[in-house]
């Protein structure tokens, strides 16, 4: 039986892109940037994706917004773009299967 967090259903969602198309490098920057969001959410006490919200999610888009390096920086829009991407089709591909609502 397939467990409910978030990395169990990466890899079939990874299986799926790669079935669809996806090149490799997509498939491995995806599971990186999702890396990104599953240790956010963890830090947010989430456990599984049944437990995001849409509101959860407009959270993790400020965070990125707010988000500086070591020198201060900020995230560019495109790459705050390029965080948020893989999140909507991993959530789009959870929702068309029916493992959310």
């Amino acid at each position: 039986m397939l467990d409910d967090g978030f990395t169990a259903f990466l890899i079939c969602f990874a299986e799926w892109m790669r079935k669809n198309g996806y090149s490799r490098r997509t498939i491995e920057s995806w599971q990186v940037r999702l890396g990104y969001f599953f240790s956010w959410a963890e830090e947010q006490g989430l456990k599984r994706p049944q437990e995001v919200t849409q509101g959860i999610l407009d959270q993790y888009q400020h965070f990125l917004h707010e988000y500086r390096d070591k020198k201060g920086e900020s995230l560019s829009f495109r790459a705050q773009c390029g965080y948020l991407r893989p999140v909507k089709g991993y959530f789009k591909w959870l929702a068309k299967n029916n493992y959310i609502n």
